[in-house]
């Protein structure tokens, strides 16, 4: 595999399914009521994510991601994969594939199918994605798979 040195890896994030996450409560009159939040620490495994990769976001909520979470989070504008092609109706892959080019690169999501764990093992440079249970979201253990991946493109 190859890595230019020095270059920081891309982390191509996604949202739905990894930063928020559905779930549901229960109220004292015995219904479930649906809530949707940020995974806890999700702000500081952001944080330390940053320190180690180039974000670009790679999620149906386009430049929102920079509006509307970006502050949450801490973060500056990232760039954010396009998504709104014909090809990419249905999957990321065709954008990410674009965004990065022959850099190092890992990608987090909820919704990684066959045909982007192909792409990942085939490409020439060193890539790793990590699929996340769409109700739990981004974990620590996610967070540091991640950073080792990113510390072992320095070795």
């Amino acid at each position: 595999m190859q890595h230019a040195r020095g270059e920081r890896p891309i982390l191509f994030l996604d949202i739905d399914g990894v930063l928020v996450v559905s779930s549901s409560v229960e109220r004292p009159d015995g219904s479930w009521w649906p809530t949707v939040g940020l995974v806890e620490g999700a702000a500081a495994s952001v944080g330390r994510l940053a320190e180690a990769f180039d974000i670009h976001w790679a999620t149906r909520w386009g430049n929102a991601a920079n509006t509307d979470l970006s502050p949450q989070l801490g973060l500056p504008m990232l760039p954010v994969v396009e998504l709104d092609r014909p090809d990419t109706q249905w999957t990321k892959l065709p954008a990410v594939m674009q965004a990065v080019g022959t850099r190092a690169a890992a990608w987090i999501d909820d919704d990684l199918g066959p045909d982007e764990w192909a792409w990942a093992d085939h490409r020439r440079e060193p890539t790793m994605l990590v699929q996340t249970d769409m109700i739990e979201g981004m974990t620590e253990r996610d967070c540091e798979e991640l950073l080792a991946f990113a510390a072992s493109l320095l070795r």
